[in-house]
């Protein structure tokens, strides 16, 4: 996984795997990509717990 130089994150992502995510997860997508895919965009801020974004990259190591 690539490091962020900023406290926004923008994904592609299946709509499937978006699908799931967004049980578990609250977000929107950014904008649809192509036929099945979705820009997802994570931001953090300074007041983000970083057990949140451990979270949040948990879930998703599941789907890689």
């Amino acid at each position: 996984m690539a490091e962020a130089n900023s406290n926004q994150v923008f994904v592609i992502l299946p709509k499937t795997i978006y699908e799931q995510l967004a049980q578990k997860i609250p977000g929107s997508i950014w904008e649809p990509y192509m036929v099945m895919t979705v820009i997802i965009r994570f931001v953090a801020s300074w007041a983000t717990p970083e057990e949140e974004v451990d979270k949040l990259i948990k879930y998703l190591e599941k789907f890689i």
